[in-house]
């Protein structure tokens, strides 16, 4: 569906009990569900749409509907806005495909079909003035806003996406995208006087491929939208809409294993349609047609029959025919659309509603070192998994992807093992590292569309998958005998991060966790953990070759809020005895001559903290106390080089010691300034401040941890000796 959006009129969000509700407006800013009105005669859909959100609401009497043409188009039981006798109305303030993002398809900005200006429209746009301003409403938002200042609106239901694939496929586009849509949704609000309106998006989607990348982005990125912000659900799958019925053929019949069917009336065919009924084997299409005579399938009749009336598909579009009565099977097509809208609107009118509606897939167990992955699924209404055809097989495989360690293993068979779980059986041998499933892919109109796994509730849901994020599926790893630093032996350890074990980093976090499960100071072990600013992950979670990148001097990881050991670093009283501590890091730049921070808990050198620099390649290590800073020389760097750094400081004395890729430290003195004041800043790796003072762009972070003890040459040894283990390489 393109262009979707819909509104519910009445102040009825949050009312207990819908079956008083007088009247009901339905706007819809888009296509879809009055699809081609000036095509199909009589917007059937739009009609359906109505009766069954009626009943579903509670709500009874069915009227004569109206069909008002032109835009908005308005289906009605009522001829006024301030009628009494209407149930439902419904309004399409926009049709066809359209774009949300003027630029992603400039010759639509000459008709006005888009919904935000991201650009001067002013000389082409048929708005003129009106859309010289950038990141403004364009001539579809006007439009929906005059809808709602016209009929009202308390629920907005959304569907653009398609048009717009082309668009989204880099970072900096995805993010536009994701800023004017929600830019669209918050002025949609304030035109309803309703900054809490909820909104449904259905994940779009109708001859594409769902393997195609810039679609996966699409369904991710509304997934994102939806996920992150309140009063905003996926309500429905329109990718998983099926053929729509298109009508009958009478007085067929077959011989078994012959692939003719005689019939009397071959008017209403067409080649390439699909065919079902009695006798004929799923996924069956017409090859040729001989007129009033008979018609030849792609596959031979199955059974020996006469005089049965089949039915025809309309294949080519997932939508309605002009055939009066042509919906011998309501839960096809669009139709199949309109119920799926219709529960989560209900959901969300009576406050019941969730974020995501039918089964997901939301945890997956792969077999490393075999050849299977099971499949947990969290349901919704339904309570088992099945697919039209009735059982779940080998032919529901193409809608699953597996990854491992980023190559594509081909998925050989589905089995149900029970309602919740299912096992794919893949070829070859699945390795230790990162699995990826992709449990929604391929084509919506393939042939085998009848082998979907679907759930069994009223209305049947298709199986899907529970991932906010760009182009990846659900994970799973394992980390091949490699441990952290207390699991390894190691005491005195108050935190450790390392982006080469996936318990740290699983490659698509926000954070940086802690690995150590009980820290040295007291703290929780979450208390440690690090947010991820301007860094980007390369490499495979949970193998040796994990990093986390800088963007530029503005990325570092920094902690939530200090914990009392890092307000102290730089302390001599006032909070606790002088604490010794260690630090390790591993990591790489590209350029040393420009001074850059390693560590810092103060934002200049004007506050109190602690904090380890470099300049010309020289390492320093600064505390600023209360009323002076103290340098001491921390040994040299170079360009490209990927170093195991270790800076050690004594508790109660002046002692300091550094390791740089060596086994032998150098012990010089470090004598803090006096201090009881806590840290000025939090606790950053690869920056002072979030302003910048960080490492270039390029630079490299491999893991970091820090103990609460003086280090020595022994645990330096030790600590090198894990460090090489740890990431495969040999450091000292």
């Amino acid at each position: 569906m393109r262009g979707l959006s819909l509104g519910l009129g009445m102040n009825i969000f949050n009312t207990p009990s819908l079956s008083t509700v007088p009247k009901l407006t339905v706007l819809q800013a888009g296509q879809s569900l009055g699809e081609y009105p000036s095509l199909r005669g009589s917007p059937i859909v739009a009609l359906k749409f109505c009766e069954w959100l009626r009943s579903e609401l509670g709500m009874t009497g069915v009227n004569a509907f109206t069909q008002y043409t032109g835009r908005p188009y308005i289906t009605t039981d009522a001829t006024t806005k301030t009628g009494t006798d209407f149930k439902v109305r419904y309004v399409n303030a926009a049709s066809g495909g359209s774009n949300l993002v003027d630029a992603s398809a400039p010759a639509n900005i000459a008709t006005g079909n888009y919904w935000r200006n991201t650009q001067n429209n002013s000389a082409t746009s048929p708005g003129g003035a009106l859309d010289a301003v950038p990141n403004t409403a364009g001539p579809l938002q006007r439009a929906a806003v005059q809808a709602i200042a016209d009929y009202g609106a308390d629920l907005i239901m959304w569907s653009q996406g398609q048009t717009d694939l082309t668009y989204v496929g880099t970072a900096s586009q995805r993010a536009i995208y994701k800023a004017q849509l929600l830019a669209l949704f918050s002025d949609l609000r304030a035109a309803a006087g309703n900054p809490n309106l909820p909104i449904v998006i259905q994940h779009f989607d109708r001859n594409q491929t769902y393997a195609d990348t810039n679609s996966q982005i699409m369904v991710d990125l509304q997934t994102e939208v939806a996920l992150e912000n309140p009063n905003i659900y996926i309500g429905v799958e329109e990718y998983f809409s099926e053929f729509a019925v298109i009508g009958t053929v009478a007085n067929c019949s077959m011989t078994s294993g012959n692939d003719v069917i005689l019939t009397t009336n071959t008017a209403n065919l067409f080649v390439g349609q699909e065919i079902r009924g009695a006798g004929i084997q799923r996924n069956s299409y017409i090859l040729s047609i001989s007129a009033g005579v008979s018609f030849t399938l792609d596959k031979n009749a199955i059974q020996t029959l006469t005089s049965q009336t089949l039915v025809r598909y309309e294949g080519t579009h997932p939508g309605p025919g002009a055939v009066a009565g042509y919906d011998t099977d309501q839960n096809e097509g669009f139709y199949n659309i309109l119920h799926r809208i219709c529960d989560p609107i209900k959901r969300i009118l009576v406050g019941t509603a969730r974020k995501e509606f039918g089964p997901k897939v939301t945890t997956i167990t792969p077999t490393y070192g075999g050849s299977t992955i099971l499949l947990g699924v969290t349901h919704d209404r339904g309570t088992d998994l099945t697919t039209r055809n009735g059982a779940i097989s080998a032919l529901s495989a193409p809608f699953f992807r597996v990854e491992n360690n980023g190559s594509a293993m081909t998925v050989t068979n589905v089995e149900r093992i029970d309602g919740s779980t299912l096992r794919l059986t893949v070829s070859g041998t699945i390795a230790d590292g990162t699995v990826y499933v992709w449990s929604a892919y391929g084509a919506m109109n393939k042939t085998d569309h009848q082998d979907m796994i679907i759930d069994n509730s009223p209305e049947p849901m298709p199986l899907t998958r529970a991932s906010p994020k760009f182009n990846l599926g659900l994970r799973s790893y394992t980390d091949t005998g490699r441990t952290d630093l207390q699991s390894a032996g190691f005491a005195n350890v108050v935190a450790q991060w390392d982006a080469t074990l996936s318990g740290s980093y699983d490659g698509f976090d926000t954070y940086l966790r802690n690995l150590t499960a009980n820290p040295a100071d007291g703290s929780a072990k979450a208390a440690y953990d690090l947010l991820i600013n301007a860094m980007s992950f390369s490499g495979v979670s949970g193998l040796t070759s994990g990093k986390l990148v800088s963007a530029g001097t503005t990325s570092c990881l920094q902690i939530p809020a200090n914990t009392a050991f890092l307000n102290n670093l730089h302390k001599t009283s006032g909070g606790q005895p002088v604490q010794a501590h260690t630090l390790v890091m591993v990591f790489t730049t590209p350029n040393v001559t420009t001074s850059a921070y390693l560590m810092s808990t103060f934002n200049s050198t004007s506050e109190p903290g602690y904090a380890i620099n470099f300049n010309a390649g020289a390492l320093a290590t600064r505390q600023r106390g209360d009323t002076a800073s103290i340098v001491a020389a921390g040994g040299s760097i170079s360009a490209n080089t990927t170093y195991l750094y270790i800076e050690s400081k004594s508790a109660g004395g002046s002692a300091y010691s550094y390791w740089v890729n060596t086994r032998t430290g150098t012990v010089t003195t470090l004598a803090f300034n006096t201090s009881v004041t806590d840290a000025s800043s939090l606790f950053r790796l690869f920056a002072r401040s979030p302003a910048g003072q960080g490492l270039i762009a390029n630079s490299e972070f491999k893991g970091a941890a820090l103990l609460n003890i003086y280090a020595d040459n022994t645990l330096a040894a030790a600590l090198a000796d894990y460090y090489n283990t740890l990431h495969g390489t040999t450091y000292a």
